[in-house]
């Protein structure tokens, strides 16, 4: 299945959300609290990276159909 750049941004930062609520009922299980910390940090820098690439696919695009009008 594949989604578009922006929808994936949006369920990463989804994620985060989810696991931020998660990590902080998780007040006696530490094991688990350091579980959802460690997917925190391998999401983290994703939405924004996505969101980049994103913009610059754009630019690109523009770039290839002022190119392709001269």
């Amino acid at each position: 299945m594949k989604i578009a750049l922006m929808d994936a941004e949006c369920r990463v930062r989804q994620a985060l959300a989810v696991l931020g609520i998660w990590l902080e009922v998780q007040r006696n299980d530490n094991e688990t609290r350091q579980l959802i910390a460690s997917v925190q940090t391998l999401l983290t820098g994703v939405p924004e990276s996505i969101d980049q690439a994103e913009n610059e696919l754009t630019e690109f695009t523009a770039l290839r159909l002022r190119e392709g009008n001269e």
